[in-house]
């Protein structure tokens, strides 16, 4: 049923006689709304971008709840050279970490004590066969050097030399294979940096529990004195719970910004085009209120913002402001022409307010689409935004009235003669060369067409975040100390008789893939790989070993060579063993902690040249495996869960790429649908929806050409547009319905100024995220100033044009 000017002089009425008590209960709804907004989360994790029920997610979430994360606090000790000074120190602050109650247990050396004696049944068998035969030959040509009656015509000689077996191994990253002897410690090749490694109890996403273990950490470091122990000596903390505080501080540093930019840049622009401070607080009053009010419905409906949703203060002042600005330009309008203030604010009912409700209604029916998507980020981000798009909607219908009329007791609006320039006055105008304009953004489409396949997307997960020292520093260390990643994918199954076989499987699946084409996985660590196969073969030749090692002809071996005979006299002295004699430190690392049954089997991705698993492509093929694995052993009957960061990025890239062309669709629909219900005509909702098209089509063009890439997390800007975009030439297509034919011109004149405002604070809310640190939120900044531009500028040319085109045609 359609309202009728009775129902509108109803409300008006009610408005009158109840200003006051309106503007009360909307500050106590306000101050009632920041109370429950206080209480809620942010979730900046990208895993709650994915529904709960996604694998990924679901099994990060059990694994995280069981094992307190799946991350390591990396404590880097960097200094000139490495001293028995900066060990000393690393070994006391490994046993203060011990001491904390956030801290599991800490690596800090390679279980030298129990690995290095039986390194040799870590070998392959005929490697130690190996070792064997040139032991022997060794010690074959040594003695006869030692008998006096031996001349050495041929010059014969053996040279102890292990070097091709020691580099079959360099690049194991097994902790129980590893051949790096000289030290115990994980140092880097330069001697310059030692690393340990905290495990914390609780995951790095509870941001309380991850902020307090840093200060812990960090004052424990400083109260140990690190100068003390070694001048040169410097110690930080990073890692995956220091890197999300980080990432947490810088987004709401960018948040901050962002807002205060929106605050003073709008303040500024709002004044300056209106002369009037009363314009700032009857538009921004009732935008505030709807902010606070919206933030409750967030907390109320979700209960948190992840990653995407967090910007949207600053996204719905820039969109809500829009309806403040129409509703008040059109007031103030009538106000300085003469009419009196109720009929000023009928207007604003009436023929402004509908313009606006329809707007309005539109861009919220764009974001409510969002509702139904998988995505977390699409669909939190549309449920929030739309129905704060409604709460500021309303909010400013009702509370700006009403602060008008109260502030008119104390300060009337002055009111000056009419201008010849207005709407309803002067003579009619032609919108000029309608036909070259129309021809222009015909042009400028058909090159955006062109270029918009060759609009790069940014595929490589780590680019979204901020750019900065701890980022960098951790890829390096991991890097020169480790060999590479230290957070392996972890495969966690109760029972250890299936360790044996989800490694057969994987090791399967790998082969297979390689066959086709190349597999991602490469190697594979579980509790049981700690107890080598074949130790019963291999422990007649270690045995031998020893014996040879103890012969008093190699003993008489110098330098080099007698530092090697040392070595094998410690490291083939033992006998073969099994999971019982492990030390519990050592296993404790490679299970599920009490109460909780669990094995956890380490799988290590292989990084092919120019590829890493961060990038789109990469990350879903290794998805597409884990996949096949998955599948292999539920074949078998076999349960277990399988953790992955790069599987968290391949699930929400799976997600966009199926979901985003829905969204737009979608969105679209529902705009073309409310145009329909408001104006009733397909002709109208042609004129007012093609300049929307032009303007979002030319603005991949514009990315091609200043070089801006697509992201997920800018994605969500194209249904948004849809729902900003419509509003400019809704507001300008009433305006000329209700002026009448020839008047398109100074509607462009009156209407224009308050559509151009309203942009610009758009462009203001959505663009200070242009100034974020955050790649992410930046990325959504430049394409939203871009695309709002674009949309701005097109419904001020285009529609008017089409219009014009339609006017003389008729004539």
């Amino acid at each position: 049923m359609m309202l009728k000017e009775k129902h509108f002089r109803y409300l008006l009425d009610f408005i009158f006689r109840h200003h006051v008590k309106i503007i009360i209960a909307a500050v106590l709804l306000s101050v009632l709304s920041m109370f429950i907004a206080s209480r809620i989360q942010f979730k900046t994790s990208f895993v709650d971008l994915l529904p709960e029920d996604t694998p990924s997610a679901r099994d990060l979430n059990s694994v995280t709840e069981k094992a307190g994360g799946v991350g390591f606090l990396l404590i880097p000790l960097e200094t000139k050279k490495i001293t028995k000074k900066t060990k000393e120190f690393a070994r006391k602050l490994s046993d203060e970490l011990l001491k904390l109650k956030e801290i599991r247990y800490v690596i800090l050396n390679k279980n030298k004590d129990f690995l290095e004696p039986r390194f040799l049944y870590y070998l392959d068998t005929e490697d130690v066969i190996k070792i064997h035969d040139r032991i022997a030959t060794k010690l074959k040509v040594e003695r006869k050097k030692v008998n006096p009656f031996y001349i050495d015509l041929l010059g014969e000689d053996v040279p102890l030399d292990f070097s091709d077996i020691e580099d079959k191994y360099k690049k194991n990253r097994n902790e129980a294979a590893s051949t790096d002897v000289e030290s115990d410690y994980y140092v880097n090749k330069k001697g310059t940096i030692l690393a340990l490694r905290a495990k914390p109890t609780k995951p790095s996403s509870d941001m309380k529990y991850s902020t307090d273990l840093i200060n812990k950490v960090e004052k424990l470091i400083n109260d140990l004195d690190p100068k003390s122990y070694d001048p040169d000596l410097e110690v930080s903390v990073i890692g995956r719970y220091k890197t999300f505080v980080e990432e947490n501080q810088i987004l709401m540093q960018d948040l901050t910004r962002s807002s205060i930019i929106f605050i003073i840049l709008s303040f500024i622009l709002i004044t300056a085009a209106t002369r009037k401070l009363r314009s700032v607080f009857l538009i921004v009053t009732p935008l505030l209120l709807a902010i606070s009010y919206t933030a409750a419905f967030a907390t109320i409906a979700i209960g948190h913002v992840n990653l995407i949703t967090a910007f949207l203060a600053a996204v719905l002042a820039g969109l809500g402001i829009d309806f403040g600005i129409h509703l008040f330009m059109r007031y103030n309008f009538e106000r300085e022409k003469g009419t009196d203030l109720r009929e000023s604010i009928y207007a604003i009912l009436t023929s402004t307010g509908k313009a606006t409700f329809t707007a309005g209604m539109t861009t919220s029916a764009t974001f409510f689409t969002l509702t139904i998507m998988d995505f977390r980020g699409f669909s939190e981000f549309g449920l929030i935004a739309g129905a704060g798009i409604l709460i500021c909607l309303f909010s400013i219908y009702f509370v700006l009235p009403s602060l008008a009329i109260l502030l008119e007791r104390f300060s009337p609006v002055k009111q000056k003669k009419p201008k010849e320039n207005s709407v309803t006055a002067g003579k009619a105008q032609k919108f000029p060369f309608p036909v070259a304009t129309v021809a222009v953004w015909v042009i400028a489409v058909i090159a955006s067409l062109i270029m918009l396949p060759h609009i790069n997307f940014e595929g490589d997960f780590r680019k979204l975040k901020a750019k900065g020292r701890l980022f960098d520093k951790q890829d390096q260390i991991e890097e020169e100390v480790f060999g590479a990643a230290i957070s392996p994918s972890l495969i966690v199954t109760e029972k250890m008789e299936n360790l044996p076989k989800i490694e057969k499987i994987i090791k399967d699946v790998k082969a297979e893939n390689e066959k086709k084409s190349k597999s991602y996985i490469d190697q594979l660590f579980h509790v049981l790989n700690i107890v080598p196969e074949d130790q019963k073969t291999k422990y007649p030749y270690i045995r031998e070993l020893n014996s040879m090692a103890h012969d008093r002809v190699l003993n008489l071996l110098e330098g080099k060579e007698k530092k090697d005979i040392d070595r094998l006299k410690r490291i083939s002295s033992s006998k073969p063993f099994t999971l019982r004699d492990i030390p519990d430190d050592i296993v404790s690392k490679l299970r599920l902690p009490d109460p909780y049954n669990g094995w956890f089997i380490m799988m290590y991705p292989k990084i092919m040249d120019n590829e890493n698993l961060w990038e789109v492509d990469q990350a879903i093929a290794f998805s597409e495996e884990t996949d096949q694995i998955i599948k292999k052993a539920a074949d078998e009957g076999i349960k277990f869960e399988l953790v992955a960061e790069t599987l968290i990025y391949a699930d929400i890239m799976k997600l966009i790429i199926s979901e985003g062309p829905y969204a737009v669709l979608f969105a679209l629909i529902a705009v073309l649908l409310l145009l329909y219900i408001d104006f009733r005509k397909i002709r109208a909702v042609v004129i007012t929806t093609i300049p929307l098209v032009t303007g979002i089509l030319v603005m991949f063009g514009i990315m091609y050409v200043v070089k801006l890439d697509l992201t997920f997390m800018n994605a969500i800007i194209f249904p948004t547009l849809l729902g900003i975009g419509i509003d400019s030439t809704v507001h300008l297509y009433h305006r000329y319905l209700e002026e009448g034919k020839g008047s398109i011109m100074n509607v462009l004149k009156e209407v224009g100024y308050a559509i151009g405002l309203s942009a610009a604070t758009t462009l203001i809310g959505f663009g200070s995220l242009a100034t974020a640190q955050n790649y992410g939120l930046k990325g959504i900044g430049w394409l939203a100033i871009i695309g709002i531009s674009c949309a701005f500028v097109s419904a001020i040319t285009v529609m008017p044009a089409i219009i014009q085109l339609l006017e003389n045609r008729k004539k």
